[in-house]
C-alpha cells in the first residue's frame, strides 16, 4: 500500500527586508526613545503601546525605535494598518509586512499564529486604535509566539492587562524668551529645520525668533502642526 502524504516540513522563515532609511531627520525625541527602548528590551514586556493624539510623532518614534532594535536586537516587520478596515484584514496585512503566504486550509488568524510560532521578532502595528478589536489576535500572539514583541501606535490603549503604554507628548518648546531656551527646544529645531529645505535665508534670527517660539507653543509642539 502507498504510504501517506508526509506533511510538508516548514522551512527556515524568509528573511525580513531591512527598514527603509527615513526621508527626514529625527529631532529631539532622546529621552521618549531611551524609554521606549529599555521597555522594549524588559523581558517583562511583550506589548508596548506608544498612545498620542493624531499628529503628535507616533509612527515616527515607532520607526525610530524599529531602526536601533534592527542594528543589535534582530528581526523587525512593521505593519502599517491605515488602510486596513476591518479586524479580520489585520492577519493577512501581518503576513504581507513578514513576506509569508498564509496556510489556506486555516482561518487566517489560526495560520498567522502558525508561522510565528518560532519567530523571534519586533513586529510594529501603526495606526491601530481603529482595530482595537483585535485585541484577541494580540493576546494568541503573545501566548502562542513567545518571542514575538509587539509594539503598537495608537491614539487610544488597547486595555489589555498584559499592555505596557508610553504616553507620548509634544516636542519640548521653549520654557521662556531668551534666546539660549529657544535653541533648546526640539520644536523649534523642527521648525528650522523644515523651514532650511525651502528657505535660502537663516531661518533663526533676531527678527523672527520669539514668533518662531510662539508658533510652536501654539501648536503645543506637535510635529505634524509644525510641518
Amino acid at each position: 500500500a502507498p504510504l501517506p502524504d508526509a506533511a510538508p516540513v516548514a522551512g527556515p522563515p524568509p528573511p525580513l527586508s531591512r527598514l527603509a532609511a527615513p526621508p527626514t531627520p529625527f529631532i529631539g525625541r532622546d529621552a521618549e526613545l531611551a524609554s521606549v527602548m529599555e521597555r522594549l528590551r524588559d523581558p517583562a514586556c511583550r506589548l508596548l503601546t506608544i498612545v498620542g493624539p493624531g499628529g503628535i510623532g507616533k509612527t515616527r518614534l515607532a520607526l525610530q525605535a524599529a531602526l536601533e532594535w534592527q542594528k543589535t536586537d534582530g528581526d523587525v516587520a512593521m505593519v502599517l494598518l491605515a488602510q486596513v478596515g476591518t479586524v479580520e484584514q489585520v492577519a493577512p496585512a501581518i503576513a504581507d509586512a513578514l513576506g509569508i503566504t498564509l496556510p489556506p486550509r486555516l482561518a487566517p488568524d489560526t495560520g498567522l499564529l502558525s508561522m510565528l510560532r518560532d519567530r523571534s521578532l519586533l513586529l510594529i502595528l501603526d495606526n491601530l486604535e481603529h482595530l482595537l478589536d483585535c485585541a484577541s489576535l494580540l493576546s494568541s500572539i503573545m501566548r502562542d509566539a513567545p518571542v514575538v514583541r509587539l509594539l503598537a501606535t495608537s491614539r487610544e490603549r488597547l486595555r489589555l492587562s498584559s499592555e505596557w503604554m508610553f504616553e507620548l507628548k509634544g516636542l519640548s518648546l521653549p520654557r521662556n524668551d531668551t534666546r539660549a531656551a529657544i535653541d533648546r527646544s526640539d520644536a523649534v529645531h523642527l521648525f528650522a529645520e523644515r523651514v532650511r529645505r525651502v528657505a535660502a535665508e537663516p531661518v533663526l534670527s533676531g527678527n523672527n525668533l520669539h514668533a518662531i517660539a510662539h508658533i510652536c507653543r501654539q501648536l503645543g509642539g506637535s510635529p505634524l502642526g509644525i510641518e
